[in-house]
């Protein structure tokens, strides 16, 4: 089993193999990594760290064998994914690139070490195309020495994709049994209602606070500031994901739920309307962009201290969060595009269902 490794940042890519372990970027929205995480685990597979020929040109090489997983590797649903403007897979190697960027690469090519030749005969006329990972871990194959067939190597990858596509068919199933099996009830109780309205009778509490009403009878001088009970009027912080992963239905699908909150409780309580990607941005970008920085989320609702805050989002990486001691603030999670998100667990919020 190859294990799978995050770090944060785009350097040296959003997506690596040092053909010990396959690194992935966090910025990389969920529903991309299980295309990235099928090219760099196939560098492996393939062997292209023994495979390439003696005194060969690194990047040309890495390049082949780009080319290599894009004609026998990648299904449709990889592709469309790499072809679409708003994912940062976006521009990488496909099919349908190369027939745009090397429409004279010759059809009968499959195999690295021949697409590499061609490379190499044809360098002065090519404009390469983009690669989006990051593998030059690999050093040259050393006289005489063989390894598998091409082909062998590339039958053995869609063995052990086909392994990963069935594991993962399992994992959801699984998943899928344990929200069924909740039943109806339970998704009542987490219901926007079901967690919001106990939450504001909360804080709509009474509070006493200074008044030149009559003061009580204990005290000494008339002048004196009396008390009078009021209702605190609780005030919700707002936080709305606009990180590349939040393409336009899931963008409309918030916005609407913004609308809901806002509209249903105007006259009970305050709000304030934040948006973040990489970090709290300071206007609405309209549109999904940049990787989804949950800990400029937390260091927020700590400096500002609402008594509330509802944090709209999907289910991005969420790295361990420190300081979670210093949270006294409400912490609703509202989902958008999934049933549960790795940020609820990972500070213990009440999430909607």
């Amino acid at each position: 089993m190859i294990e799978i490794k995050y770090f944060l940042g785009r350097e040296p890519s959003i997506g690596y193999t040092d053909q010990r372990f396959v690194y992935i970027s966090v910025e990389v929205p969920e529903h991309e990594r299980e295309t990235l995480i099928k090219h760099e685990k196939c560098h492996m597979w393939l062997r292209h760290d023994l495979r390439r020929p003696q005194n060969a040109e690194v990047y040309q090489w890495m390049v082949a064998c780009d080319i290599e997983i894009a004609l026998n590797i990648y299904n449709a649903e990889d592709e469309a994914i790499i072809h679409n403007p708003n994912n940062v897979l976006y521009g990488g190697i496909t099919r349908k690139n190369l027939e745009k960027n090397l429409p004279n690469l010759p059809k009968n090519l499959r195999y690295a070490e021949e697409i590499y030749d061609w490379l190499i005969e044809n360098s002065e006329s090519i404009d390469y195309p983009q690669r989006k990972s990051q593998s030059d871990e690999i050093q040259d194959r050393k006289d005489g020495e063989e390894t598998e067939a091409a082909y062998e190597l590339v039958e053995a990858a869609l063995e052990e994709i086909k392994k990963d596509i069935e594991k993962l068919e399992a994992q959801r199933k699984i998943k899928t049994q344990k929200h069924e099996a909740q039943g109806e009830t339970k998704k009542r109780k987490h219901s926007l209602a079901g967690l919001l309205e106990p939450t504001i009778k909360k804080h709509f509490a009474l509070a006493r606070k200074s008044s030149y009403k009559r003061p009580s009878r204990r005290e000494s001088d008339f002048i004196k500031k009396g008390t009078t009970t009021v209702r605190r009027t609780p005030h919700i912080f707002i936080y709305l994901d606009r990180s590349g992963s939040f393409d336009a239905t899931k963008t409309s699908d918030a916005n609407g739920k913004i609308k809901k909150i806002l509209s249903k409780y105007r006259h009970t309580v305050s709000n304030s309307v934040f948006y973040f990607n990489d970090t709290i941005l300071d206007h609405d970008t309209k549109k999904g962009d940049g990787g989804t920085n949950y800990k400029a989320v937390v260091n927020h609702i700590i400096d500002n201290a609402p008594q509330i805050a509802i944090v709209i989002t999907d289910d991005d990486h969420c790295e361990d969060l420190k300081d979670m001691g210093k949270l006294i603030t409400d912490i609703i999670v509202y989902p958008i595009g999934c049933r549960k998100t790795h940020f609820a667990q990972k500070i213990n919020s009440m999430e909607i269902a």
